[in-house]
């Protein structure tokens, strides 16, 4: 046994996804929370925005030209550049349905596929994860912001709410880039979504 095999995340594969928009302190800390991950075994795929990400040029430089914080937050990831927003979204289906294999189901890995699928315009097979998931939550927990994002994207703005509220109620820290992620700008003009910012102070 290899010692990859015996390390503790060894069977899991994590999706590190940053928006373009999303600030600087907080784009760090997702990278350090995923290099964490990939230090402890797991299979870290960065999602990194059309053009890379913004931390590829934060000096100081190494000697090659790469950003030294860029290099230590990511090394041993796999990295993948694509927009949700616009397009990519066959290569962007191909890494999230490996990730869902490799990460044994994950209900994050899930419903990005989900998201994808709904964005491809695959209603039907995005209603289908989507119920996977209800059906999953009956016995066991799955985070309301996955489910939220899977409604987002098939275009159901009622229930979208719906599960942001719960997620809401649940604390859930993936709220904190409720405000800055494209994929809610759909949202943006609801005066649900400004409730919620206002509750987050996020306004």
């Amino acid at each position: 046994m290899s010692v990859t095999d015996t390390s503790p995340l060894a069977r899991f594969t994590v999706v590190e996804v940053n928006d373009r928009d999303v600030p600087q302190c907080l784009r760090i800390a997702t990278s350090l929370a995923g290099k964490i991950a990939a230090d402890l075994g797991a299979d870290v795929l960065k999602i990194e925005p059309p053009g890379g990400d913004p931390i590829r040029h934060v000096p100081p430089s190494l000697p090659h030209g790469e950003s030294a914080l860029f290099q230590f937050l990511n090394t041993s990831k796999r990295s993948l550049m694509l927009d949700l927003a616009d397009n990519d979204l066959p290569n962007a289906l191909a890494e999230f349905r490996k990730a869902q294999t490799l990460s044994a189901q994950n209900s994050e890995a899930v419903s990005m596929v989900g998201y994808a699928l709904a964005r491809a315009g695959d209603r039907k097979g995005a209603q289908a994860v989507l119920a996977e998931l209800l059906e999953r939550g009956k016995q066991q927990y799955v985070p309301p912001f996955n489910v939220a994002m899977l409604y987002n994207g098939l275009g159901d703005t009622d229930d979208t709410f719906a599960w942001l509220e719960k997620a809401y109620a649940d604390r859930d820290v993936r709220l904190t880039f409720l405000k800055i992620e494209r994929k809610w700008d759909s949202l943006r003009s609801d005066e649900r979504f400004a409730s919620l910012a206002k509750r987050m102070a996020l306004q």
